[in-house]
């Protein structure tokens, strides 16, 4: 997926092998590059470096924390990114908690590939246009 700005960069952050295997090839079948983390430690590392992806996609448990850790890491990032939750299940109570936490979105699978370009497009075209600012949180439906 390339925006005005340029190629979209997407950071995959979750602790087994398979749990992002569908989304990552969602991801890039629209021409989005893909890394990954393992941890949050692993997260943080790779969002305190200048060239960080605009979204993130995390799992809500890692080996050393939560997703509450890596949108707080995305906060601290010298550029604008959103992160975006991901969960095997639909949970009403960790997506409103999510969204009141500053995670741009939740989602669950299947990730349809036009809403899944839909919420690519909003959160990577919301982190690039805000680069002298944070990037804002917009809820989408």
């Amino acid at each position: 997926m390339t925006q005005k700005y340029g190629k979209v960069r997407a950071l995959l952050v979750q602790a087994d092998d398979d749990s992002f295997g569908e989304l990552k090839f969602a991801l890039e079948n629209q021409g989005v590059e893909t890394y990954r983390a393992r941890s949050c430690m692993e997260a943080r590392r790779i969002l305190a470096k200048t060239n960080v992806p605009q979204v993130v996609f995390t799992d809500a448990n890692l080996p050393d924390g939560t997703w509450a850790e890596v949108v707080a890491a995305a906060g601290k990032s010298q550029s604008p990114l959103n992160v975006i939750l991901v969960s095997r299940v639909l949970d009403v109570s960790l997506y409103i908690r999510a969204l009141e936490g500053g995670a741009f979105d939740f989602i669950v699978p299947p990730f349809l590939g036009s809403d899944l370009t839909h919420i690519v497009h909003c959160a990577a075209g919301g982190a690039l246009s805000h680069s002298g600012s944070r990037a804002r949180r917009v809820t989408v439906a």
